[in-house]
């Protein structure tokens, strides 16, 4: 999180329940996705990204189209889905 912080130069959290992406999702620009061995399997990780999905859009369609485009009620800026490969064995 900081090191993010510090290269960016934004406020950055660290999201470890969905209840925290509901809570932190209306103010977001971007969900950064640090990759790793197993997070594919992690339940946690699946409820982190449909909580981000269902709360940022529009419409409720389908989660491949929210990825595409995950406009928020509260603001008309887009969310941006980052991913970073941080394992080699992902």
């Amino acid at each position: 999180e900081e090191m993010i912080q510090q290269r960016l130069q934004v406020v950055c959290s660290v999201i470890r329940t969905d209840e925290e992406a509901i809570a932190t999702i209306q103010y977001a620009s971007y969900v950064v996705v640090i990759l790793s061995r197993g997070l594919l399997r992690d339940p946690q990780f699946a409820k982190i990204m449909m909580a981000v999905f269902l709360h940022r859009n529009n419409s409720g369609s389908s989660p491949r189209n929210m990825i595409r485009s995950m406009s928020s009620r509260a603001s008309d800026r887009d969310l941006n889905l980052v991913t970073v490969i941080a394992d080699t064995r992902f």
